[in-house]
């Protein structure tokens, strides 16, 4: 199915939860937000959250700097 991650339409496996689509694209689970459809998510319902094509996901990774 396709889904919107941060403004960009992606596929992704049809009934896929946020902690499929997170190992999908590779990221690393610490130092990450995930957003859906503007409401934060915590860590402990990505395995249990089922995305659907209508889903605009926003994904935040947390960067050192100064």
């Amino acid at each position: 199915m396709e889904i919107k991650i941060n403004n960009t339409i992606k596929e992704i496996a049809d009934f896929a939860t946020i902690q499929d689509m997170v190992a999908f694209l590779d990221i690393t689970p610490a130092g990450t937000a995930i957003a859906v459809n503007n409401a934060v998510m915590p860590k402990a319902v990505w395995p249990h959250t089922v995305l659907k094509p209508t889903d605009n996901v926003t994904i935040i990774r947390a960067t050192q700097g100064g």
